[in-house]
This record gives C-alpha cells, structure tokens and sequence, in this order.
C-alpha cells in the first residue's frame, strides 16, 4: 500500500476506468527524482483486466532510434499483421523487423497508434513508460503522437518524467500530474514502516534531509550511521543527489566483482540478461557475482530480465563508476554483440568504449545513420563518427551529414554549431557550397536574415560555373530573407532564373520565388508568366511539386486553381506520410479557401493542420498555425476560438527546444485577427485601435504584393464606422491601386468597396457587391451588403437598408458566419424590421473535424480507409461518424453522402 498518494492514486484510477469504458487517455506524472513516480506505476500495472505494457527510457539506449519502441510494443507485435499495409510496412522498417523500406515518420507513428488500436479491441490496453525523459528521441515522438492522438479506444498510456531533466518527450497537449513531497504526517508514517531501529536524533535527521521524499525516507535509515547524516549546519541537499549518494554507499559495500557486474549491467542498452552475462564472462565475472547485489534489494532477475529495482540505482552504478571502469563495460558488452543484426546497439558500445579514433566504430555508426529513420538519431551517429574518425575527410564528411541531419530534425542550433565547425576543416568547393547553403536555410529559420543572403549568394557566386543547378537554388532561398529590398530580392531571383540548367529540377522553386518578387515589386504581367511557369511544373503524384504548384496559383490569384492542386497535394502527402509537405499543403488550402469565402472549408483544412502539429508536439509550428486559424475564425466571428488560437499565435516567436526564436517573416501579426473580430462584434473603436497597435508596416498598407493585404478592407470598414474616414482615405487609395495592377476580380472588388466606404459611395458599395456575387463568394458579399446596409440606415433610407441587410444576414447564414450574421441583425433591427435569424444548415453545425470525416464519407471511403488517411483510429473516425448523423438526422451513409453534397459540393481531401 503507497502511504500519502491517495490523490494521485485516483487520478490514475479514473484514466484506468475511462480506458476500460472506451474513452482514451494519457497521463504524465512529473517529479522530483524518488518522489514516487515509479511507485504509481507499479501500483497501476496491477490493474485487473489490461494487457499490461512496459518500457523504461534507459540512458545508454537513448542513441538508438526506436528502442524505447520495440520494448514496449514487443507483446503486440504479431498485431501488426491487422494495420493498413502502408502502416504495417512503416513499422516493421522502423523497428527492424523485416526488409521494410524507407519510411516517413508520420507513417510509423500512424503505425504506432493503430497497433495499439487493434490490439485493445481484444483487450484493454495500459501502456505505462517510465523515465521517459531517457527515452529516445523517436521513441518518444512516436509515443506522445499516440499519447495526443487517443480519442474512443480502449488505450491508457502513463508516462514518468523527472523534473530537472533534459528531454525528448514533450508533453503539450497531454495531461500532467505532479507528484510532490509528502506531508509532515505521511512522512512519519512511512518511516515507522521501516524495519531498522532509528534512535531520535537519527529520526529528525532523516526528515531534515528527506523533505517529504518517499524514496529518501525509505533509502536513509539503511546508510544513516555514514557521514551521509552529517551534521549540524550541513546543507540541504537536492533529493536526486541525496539518493545517488544513499545508493552509492550500498553499492560501495558490494564485494568488487559484485560492482563490477552491476556496472557492466548499468551500462547494458537493455535487461536481456544473457547479453549482460556473456559480457560479464569476456572479464572473467562469474554469473554468481550478481548473487549480493539480489540479495541486497538492488537488482532483481526474472528468468532471462535483470532489472534494477529503481532508475535511480542505476544510475548511481553507471555515474559513480570512474571513466575507466565505463568504457570497459562497454568494451565487454559490444564483444557480447557478435550478432550484426544489433549493430546499432553495437557500434554505440564500441563508440562508448573508444579512448581515441575508432574507425570500425564510426563507419558502423555512418552505417547505422544511414538506415535510421529518426534524422535527429541520425545526426547524433554522424557527430559521433566523426569524433572517431582518424581520417580528416572522413570527419568532415560525418559531420557534414551530421549538420544536415540535425536540421532536418528541426536542431537548429545543433546544426548550426556543427556547421560553423566544419567551416573550419579543410574543404573542397562542392563542401563550401554545401555549408554556406546549410547556415542559409538555418539563418532563414531564425532571425539572421541579412547573413542568410550574404553567405547564400556568396556560396553561389563561388559554383556558379561549376555547380549551376546548386548556385540557382541557392539564390532562389536567399529570396525571402532579401525581400526587405525588393530591388535586390529581384536581382538575386533573376539571377538564379539565368544560372538554371535546362530541364533542372529547380526549376519550378527559381520561378515561384521570381514571381513572388515581381508581384511584390508590382510587375503583374511577369509575376503570372512566372508563378504559371511554376504551377505547370508540378509532377503528378510528387507532392512537393504539387504544393509549390498550389501555392504558386494562390499567389497568382488563381483559387480555384489552387484549391484543386492543394487538394491534390494533401492527398498525395497523406498517402506518402509526408508530414512538412502535408502540412504546407493544408496551409495553402486554407488560405486559397478562405480567399473564394468558402470559410467553413478553409477552417476544416486550418484546424487538420493544427491538429497534426498539435500531435506531433510542434510547438512553435502549431503556434504560427494558430495565427492562420485565429483569422479564419475571425472572419467567422467565432469569438471564444478566435481569442484562444490569437492567443496561443502570440507565443510564437518564444524559443522552442533547439530552435531559434524566428521573425513574423511577411505573416501578419495575431493581433490583426482580434481586430477583425471586434469588428465583426460590432465594436469599431476597439477593432481600429486593435488594428493600429498590431500593424506589421504601417508605410505600406496598400499592399505588400500583387494580391493586396487581406486585412486591409476592414481596417479601412474600421476607421469609417470610427468617423476616421479622413485617415481611411489614403489607405483605400493604395488598396486600389494595387488591386487594378493585380486584375484579380475579388480584389477589385474589395477596393470598390474601400472606396464606397472612405467616399460614402452607395453605388460604389452597390457594385462591389454585385461583382462578389458574380464570383460566387457569399461571405464578401454579404459583407458589402452589411456596409452598404449600414450606409443607407444612417442616411434615412430605411426600406432600401432593411433590404441590403437582409441579403446580408441570408449570406452570412449560407457560410457559417453567425458572428457577422449577429451584428447584420442588429442593424436590422435599428432599420425598423425583424431581425430573427433564419434556419442554418445544419452542415454548419459540424466540427471542423466531423466536416472531414463527412466530407470523406460522401466520396465513399470506408472508416477504415478515413482513419488512415487522417492518422487517426478506426474507432476515432466512428465516434465522429455517429456524431455527425445525430446532428445531421441521417440514418445511413448513402443519406449523409446526398446531404453533404447538397450543402457543400464534396471536393477531394
């Protein structure tokens, strides 16, 4: 029975029930080290009825990519034969159980979730993982996409993770229990359950010193007659620290091949006992050595498992052990891994007992960086052949790769440390150009652009002759953090336009990024002869090309277009697991969606790109996609969703694990969504100052490109309704210039009805909204209706107002935007007529989330096949499915196929 945790104990009872009932969920229990963590979850692996799973991060295994992975899903694995092929395949390369070949992490972590989905439909399913912050890295990423993606399983995962700690595992989005310090009381009463006798001044010193540990109080009284009490004015000590040294003493009083044997254990990747006794035999211990260790409460074996019997033994072994006596322990347990099919464990012993170069350890550690399907595990191989390597070339070559791999893997600051230091060996041009193109991309990402322009066209010039294909894709990247001087953004676009090979693949980024510079510098004509140069090169299938494709059409103005190529793009990506071009993808859905004013669509590609991130523990990358969805919410008017997603974009720019802080770039600020949302509630004054206190240039309202800035009509509709019209004048002015040169219908639209509102225009406002309408976008529509309503109210025109407001709340309604349809009514109202809303589609009603599913449904897809393709379980896709038909009165899918299209036409997803 655990003394004093009856709190914690019903917080992980509760996650238990639930997980028994169907509901899904996760808990992290964070904590001092011996505070108890581990203790809660040997209390809840005895619960009745669960198929109990266990791993344990352990800190010499945390190099080798999905160990942590293989330990825990070990018992299910012969499950796996029931997931999706693409699923089953992922998994099986990822945790070398075949000959699977490459696969994108976002498939295996798919596959993670669906085997544990499959496996809790016999029974239910408690996944417990302690010491999770020694995990490794793809491991742990694996795990909490699971962990985030629960919904109607009968899964519960718990994770121990101890405070102070450096971490792979990130815990946003699941739920967190800390464990703290026992009381006064409960700390008595767990130290009168010792069997050793504690004379009074021992028994005060001990809870001096324990401050309510649990591990402490019980640890102590054994070693409390050592200079471990101390004395009088002996300083208060951090628990992990005192505990090392409680274990430490135990472990000093072991006979020396007793030691020797446990620090060989703790130095083992895992607790395969055969593996630690093979070991112990190549130095000449007997297997009796581990005899007083087991005997002492130390260690315990269980047929083939030597398991410490608390992390934090283990790690006294390993950390009081001299640098000497570890390197031998991992000399003999790589001697013990004869068999290449562990030549990750392998080479990381080999690499671990290395005193000078090894180059048989690191061409197996190149080997092993070159299968790893974990670009951050990769990396950390590189770098550590590279330390071993005698030879000079070879080092920069490993730790080249090493660099690259830590930026694929989102290491920034690791890839730029490592860059900087191969700067500094002997290079041949082809590797200065590989690492100037390297700290290019890095310093873009971050917040040294004008030093990403300076190295990236630097690099270029030196290959222009010898490496074109390179030189141009270089200028092409150093075009964005240039764009602060248009002129020489341009130059440098039409420079790489000029070094392009004929038929190179840069071809389709050299024009999108020559177009984007044009737009910006108000050349219409040549931007849309290069962004369509750079959407007719998408490859079918290749969704990298695609996505460039959709976002070269949005740029280009082209929505339909690049709707249909996003949607092609998302497909393709979701087929290939994907994850930076899936995402990209729905990015540009959402704002080519938003665009046409078909909201609800943009939200539904918005909040699935949020919720991938949010998955995947992208904190910084979910952050920024916030911004995006807090502005689709705005149009909308969805107050409560808008403010949280403002809120949350407002985070952004704060560091982020390994990366550094980077600009807004040409986004705009998440305070301009909250101004649109004050207007949409009817309150001008604030939505102006709003507006005012977040603009990202106040010099160039106007426009930033060939498409004008979206926010820009109703900072103007903000000031009018403010009596600024003075000040909204000018600003209506640039809009419209720039929406002529751009020619794009909905723009100049836009710009009619800037101008009607600055000048007091009815006829202008009048045919604004006559060309929206042509266009078929109903939400901007509507909006020029709300305008020109409001116009004719204030100017006596009753009977015409009333009639512009009502077209206006029936626009609002056919799009979903309550929040303007409210503030339409209230108008309506102050003209003299009713102003009840009128019966929504219940379309309307449905989450972002059941959208999709239901739009999928209506294309014919199975659950099955839903829950594939949005990463998420068979059982997730059917409770959203149940949902949508209470909501939407249908009875079969035939019925929700008819009234899906009736409401929205079904596009792909």
């Amino acid at each position: 029975m655990l003394v004093g945790r009856a709190h914690e104990q019903a917080r992980i009872a509760a996650l238990i029930d639930g997980a028994r009932l169907g509901r899904s969920g996760a808990l992290v229990l964070r904590g001092d080290a011996g505070m108890g963590k581990t203790a809660l979850l040997g209390d809840a692996a005895s619960a009745d009825g669960f198929n109990v799973l266990r791993a344990r991060g352990i800190e010499t295994e945390a190099e080798i990519a999905f160990s942590g992975l293989h330990d825990l899903l070990g018992p299910i694995l012969d499950d796996r034969e029931r997931l999706p092929e693409p699923q089953a395949d992922a998994l099986a390369s990822a945790l070398s159980l075949g000959p699977g070949g490459p696969a994108e992490r976002l498939a295996i972590y798919a596959g993670v979730l669906g085997l544990l989905a499959v496996a809790s439909d016999r029974q239910p399913i408690l996944a417990i993982v302690d010491d999770v912050h020694l995990l490794d890295r793809a491991s742990a990423d694996a795990l909490a996409f699971a962990a985030r993606r629960l919904r109607e399983e009968r899964i519960a995962m718990l994770f121990a993770i101890r405070d102070g700690e450096s971490s792979s595992f990130t815990s946003d989005g699941i739920d967190e229990l800390r464990v703290e310090p026992l009381d006064d009381a409960r700390a008595e009463e767990l130290l009168d359950r010792t069997d050793r006798p504690i004379g009074t001044d021992a028994r005060a010193r001990i809870l001096e010193l324990a401050q309510g540990n649990p591990l402490a109080l019980v640890e102590l009284p054994s070693v409390i007659d050592l200079d471990l009490a101390g004395g009088t004015g002996t300083p208060p000590l951090r628990s992990g620290g005192l505990l090392s040294r409680a274990f430490g003493h135990r472990i000093e009083r072991l006979p020396p091949p007793t030691r020797t044997a446990i620090q060989l254990a703790a130095a083992s990747d895992d607790d395969d006992l055969r593996t630690i006794l093979v070991a112990c035999r190549t130095v000449g211990i007997d297997p009796d050595a581990f005899a007083p260790a087991e005997a002492a409460g130390i260690i315990s074996i269980d047929g083939e498992r030597l398991t410490f019997r608390h992390p934090l033994i283990r790690a006294a072994a390993y950390g009081d052990a001299t640098p000497a006596e570890q390197r031998d322990a991992h000399r003999a347990l790589a001697q013990a891994l004869v068999d290449r099919t562990t030549e990750a464990r392998w080479a990381w012993h080999r690499a671990l007992a290395a005193v000078g170069p090894d180059d048989a350890a690191a061409m197996a550690l190149e080997r092993v960086a070159g299968t790893s399907k974990s670009a951050s595990a990769s990396a950390r191989a590189l770098e550590r052949a590279a330390r071993l390597s005698a030879d000079p070339s070879a080092r920069t070559r490993r730790l080249l790769g090493a660099a690259m791999a830590a930026e694929s893997a989102g290491r920034l600051l690791t890839a730029e440390r490592l860059a900087e230091e191969v700067r500094r060996d002997r290079l041949d041009v082809t590797q200065v150009a590989e690492v100037d193109h390297l700290l290019g991309r890095i310093w873009t990402r971050g917040d040294a652009g004008e030093r990403a322009v300076e190295v990236l066209t630097a690099g270029a010039a030196a290959v222009a002759t010898t490496d074109p294909h390179r030189a141009a894709l270089m200028l092409a990247d150093a075009v964005e953090p240039a764009l602060d001087d248009l002129e020489r953004a341009e130059a440098i676009a039409e420079q790489a336009a000029r070094l392009l090979p004929a038929g190179s693949p840069s071809e389709q980024l050299v024009m999108l990024r020559l177009g984007d510079v044009r737009g910006w510098r108000g050349d219409a004509p040549a931007a849309a002869r290069a962004w369509r140069r750079a959407a007719d090169l998408a490859v079918p299938e290749d969704p990298w090309t695609q996505r460039l494709a959709a976002e070269a059409l949005f740029s280009a103005g082209l929505d339909d277009e690049a709707v249909g190529m996003a949607h092609e793009a998302v497909d393709a990506s979701r087929a290939a697991g994907l994850l930076n071009s899936l995402t990209r993808s729905l990015e540009v859905l959402a704002l080519a969606e938003a665009r046409r004013g078909r909201l609800q669509d943009a939200l539904e590609a918005a909040t699935d790109e949020l919720d991938l991130l949010a998955a995947l523990g992208h904190g910084r990358e979910e952050r920024i996609a916030s911004r995006m969805t807090a502005w689709i919410e705005a149009l909308l008017g969805r107050e409560a969703d808008c403010r949280v997603h403002a809120a949350r974009a407002a985070r952004a720019i704060e560091p982020v694990d390994d990366q550094p802080a980077p600009p807004w770039a040409f986004g705009d600020p998440p305070g301009i969504a909250l101004g649109i949302l004050e207007l949409s509630l009817g309150r001008p004054d604030v939505a102006t100052t709003t507006f005012l206190d977040n603009l990202p240039d106040p010099d160039r309202l106007g426009a930033d490109a060939i498409a004008p800035r979206s926010f820009v009509p109703s900072l103007v509709e903000a000031l009018v309704l403010s009596g600024r019209s003075a000040e909204a004048a000018p600003i209506a002015e640039a809009y419209g210039a720039v929406a002529d040169r751009s020619a794009l219908p909905t723009a100049q639209a836009l710009a009619l009805r800037c101008r009607g509102l600055a000048t007091g225009s009815a006829d202008d406002l009048q045919e604004a909204a006559g060309r929206h309408a042509t266009a078929g976008n109903r939400y901007e529509a509507a909006r020029t209706q709300l305008c020109l309503g409001d116009l004719l109210r204030h100017r006596g025109m009753r009977s015409d107002a009333q009639s512009s407001l009502r077209a206006a709340i029936d626009g609002f309604d056919l799009v979903g935007a309550h929040g303007w349809g409210d503030r339409a009514r209230a108008a309506l109202e102050a003209a003299g007529a009713s102003g009840r809303r009128s019966r929504p589609s219940t379309l309307m009603e449905l989450t972002p989330q059941e959208r999709t599913v239901a739009r999928l449904v209506a294309t014919g897809l199975t659950n099955r096949a839903i829950a594939e393709r949005l990463f998420v379980t068979t059982n997730t896709v059917e409770t959203h499915l149940r949902h949508i038909f209470q909501k939407l009165d249908v009875t079969s899918r035939t019925q929700l196929a008819i009234r899906f299209s009736e409401g929205s036409p079904p596009t792909a997803a």
